[in-house]
């Protein structure tokens, strides 16, 4: 079997089994989350890797963004402590991880993620990070359309493949940027030749680069969502990579 071959074999592997949008789960879910949150709610939105194409048979199903209404950004951190408790106390195996409250509705691996809309902006939000706070604003569906459009779904479905092949945090959102970044000046359609071009750039120009948002100038994302282990962790999985021959100890 040929590099490519295999490679599109992995994707086959670890293809994504569409959700229905009218899911009663799902439904169900809005319709807690509307009680809940009451006047304070703006919206609740599909968002993530469902959205952009890109998810993975691996991942926790289902994102939704819960956006609270501008007046209550400063309430942001104590609203999102206070949807965990609520689904805490429901036993829905609630955890909140980096912008993300995780859990299990009825067999429905969700991830919701709270936060406020900037009061008169299109699609701009603030974000709360259980480990750093308030994130400054961004906007979610210029994310979700820069990966849409592009044309590296694949190549950004193998890096987040490999990175859990390693074990690695490595958030989805950086990946998306990092491979769109790389893959944007390479003008090869090669999925391996791409991969690996993307290997390349974390070994080697991951450490001195910075990833900005496209929606904030001001923000870096490398630098705002990883530690400097985390990153030196991502570079070391890239060199070891690129020295091993056989493509099945690199992703599977």
């Amino acid at each position: 079997m040929g590099n490519k071959s295999y490679l599109n074999g992995v994707l086959y592997q670890y293809e994504s089994t569409k959700i229905d949008v009218k899911d009663e789960r799902l439904l169900a879910l809005k319709k807690i989350l509307k009680k809940w949150a009451e006047k304070k709610l703006n919206s609740i939105e599909l968002t993530g890797s469902y959205v952009k194409g890109t998810m993975l048979n691996s991942e926790r199903g289902i994102d939704l963004l819960v956006s609270f209404k501008s007046d209550y950004l400063d309430d942001l951190k104590k609203l999102s402590f206070s949807l965990l408790e609520n689904f805490k106390d429901k036993s829905f195996e609630a955890k909140m991880i980096d912008v993300t409250i995780q859990l299990n509705f009825k067999g429905l691996r969700v991830s919701l993620i709270p936060c406020v809309k900037k009061g008169g902006a299109v699609n701009y939000y603030k974000l709360h990070h259980v480990d750093f706070g308030i994130l400054k604003k961004t906007n979610l569906s210029l994310h979700t359309n820069d990966v849409k459009e592009s044309k590296f779904k694949d190549e950004i479905k193998l890096v987040k493949i490999w990175k859990n092949f390693n074990k690695t945090y490595f958030p989805s959102i950086l990946i998306e940027q990092i491979v769109i970044k790389v893959l944007t000046k390479n003008n090869s359609k090669n999925l391996y030749e791409n991969f690996f071009s993307v290997l390349e750039y974390l070994r080697d120009k991951f450490k001195d680069d910075e990833i900005i948002d496209p929606s904030n100038s001001n923000q870096k994302l490398s630098k705002l969502l990883l530690n400097n282990d985390q990153i030196d962790r991502i570079i070391l999985d890239a060199d070891n990579s690129l020295k091993e021959e056989d493509l099945h100890k690199i992703i599977a």
